[in-house]
């Protein structure tokens, strides 16, 4: 019998939802498919990479809201255009493996994200407000059920979504970057909830409050919302840092 020829590998690795987004890029990028042709359909994907059908459509989730894909909801998933990520410097890899490289990347986060969220109270439409709230509600259940890496997605494309909203395309480039810094350092931010479980219902909490701030169209308030989520963030680090100092 002979092997059946696909464009992708089959998944080996430890992030799966990352994996189908490098492999789907890749395709997309290498002309197997261009803008306008139509995806394999879910169950496909999953056949063909070795993955589940909620991996993919998570993956294609990220993809859409970077611009990559576009999803008709009965009609499939077509392509948009090809785009790269920006790439990474080895020096600045190597500078993330430091200890205090979560918490530098946090404290850019901060600064863009206020910037995102003020612009968005202002611009986002009703439709994006209502995908906002799915998401939190995706965040709500990955958290109940402690599922601390669906909850990372869920928050990733939570900000993305944010940014698109502020209408701002600078923004949203420098957003899609810092949200690729961010999952360099998955394990530094899975590590930081697992260790204490109620840290994932304080980020949560903040995120509930941003989004009653944003649907509000109160643009004090969730400049507020969002400068507290990472003000008690980044206290926390600074107390984890000192502590690890003392021993």
């Amino acid at each position: 019998m002979r092997e059946e020829r696909t464009p992708f590998r089959q998944f080996t690795g430890k992030s799966k939802r990352d994996y189908v987004i490098e492999q789907i890029q890749g395709a997309i990028l290498g002309g197997i498919y261009r803008p306008g042709d139509r995806l394999p359909s879910e169950g496909e994907l999953a056949r063909q990479l070795g993955v589940s059908r909620t991996t993919i459509r998570e993956a294609l989730s990220a993809l859409e809201l970077l611009g990559i894909v576009e999803i008709l909801h009965g009609e499939g998933t077509y392509v948009r255009k090809a785009v790269r990520l920006p790439k990474e410097e080895p020096e600045f890899l190597e500078h993330l493996e430091e200890g205090s490289g979560f918490r530098d990347a946090l404290e850019v986060r901060k600064a863009l994200d206020e910037l995102t969220a003020c612009l968005a109270v202002e611009r986002a439409t009703d439709e994006e407000l209502d995908h906002l709230r799915r998401l939190v509600r995706q965040m709500e259940e990955a958290v109940a059920r402690r599922e601390y890496e669906r909850y990372l997605d869920a928050n990733m494309r939570f900000h993305l979504l944010l940014a698109e909203a502020a209408r701002n395309a600078i923004l949203v480039r420098l957003t899609h970057y810092m949200v690729r810094v961010m999952e360099l350092l998955q394990e530094k931010r899975l590590e930081y909830y697992l260790q204490d479980p109620s840290r994932a219902q304080e980020t949560l909490g903040a995120h509930q409050r941003l989004l009653a701030a944003l649907e509000a169209r109160d643009r004090d308030a969730t400049r507020e919302a969002m400068r507290a989520h990472y003000d008690v963030v980044l206290e926390k680090l600074r107390s984890l840092e000192s502590e690890g100092d003392g021993d």
